[in-house]
């Protein structure tokens, strides 16, 4: 398993897709990539959404692939940064691998006053959603003290079930609990939600395809 954590650490471009939201002076949205590129924001931003066979999620995942080991991964091209300053928060990626099989990784990265916290295994991750609806599920990682936790959703009967929630639900708000007790919270905005439930089903369909 850590073999495997490894991996799927090495192939998760966090920071470096971290993204910045900002307003032109003509009050257009812009996606500022911390590269220096950008783009403009989309223009709306529809609740709820859940992805249907003929949605083209080619903006939404990336694929990466490394000639050394063979292996494809699938993930989401930009990653979810929920910051107030840019600098503390809450980084979420989703991504696939071959190695993983049929599994969805929800990897969250922390940081905390300039620190990256410690979690193990014991500790959890809970979900609010907007319409009063919880998810909590425990950290599918080692022991570790940069600030990283993740948990996986198989594509079986029970994981296509919370996949479905993912997809149609708001997401609102997510709190981790670190090794020491300390909790770490964060709101998603209306845009972060849907890109997530688009996201989330723009995956599921990677893995059936």
């Amino acid at each position: 398993m850590r073999t495997l954590f490894l991996l799927i650490l090495s192939c998760f471009p966090l920071l470096s897709r971290a993204q910045i939201k900002a307003t032109t002076e003509e009050g257009r949205g812009v996606i500022l990539n911390l590269d220096g590129t950008w783009r403009y924001a989309p223009t709306s931003t529809p609740a709820g959404i859940s992805v249907d066979a003929g949605f083209d999620c080619s903006a939404l995942l990336t694929e990466d692939y490394d000639e050394v080991t063979g292996r494809k991964t699938t993930r989401v091209t930009d990653a979810i940064v929920l910051s107030d300053d840019n600098t503390n928060g809450v980084v979420l990626n989703v991504f696939r691998s071959d190695a993983s099989g049929y599994f969805i990784f929800f990897m969250f990265k922390v940081v905390d006053e300039g620190k990256t916290p410690c979690f193990d295994k014991s500790n959890r991750l809970y979900l609010l959603f907007t319409d009063g609806s919880r998810q909590e599920y425990y950290n599918g990682a080692d022991f570790n003290c940069d600030g990283t936790f993740y948990f996986t959703v198989s594509i079986n009967a029970a994981g296509r079930k919370l996949l479905k929630e993912f997809q149609e639900k708001q997401l609102k708000t997510i709190r981790l609990v670190g090794y020491k007790g300390e909790s770490f919270q964060r709101d998603f905005d209306q845009y972060q939600a849907a890109y997530l439930n688009q996201a989330v089903g723009c995956m599921a369909r990677s893995i059936e395809k």
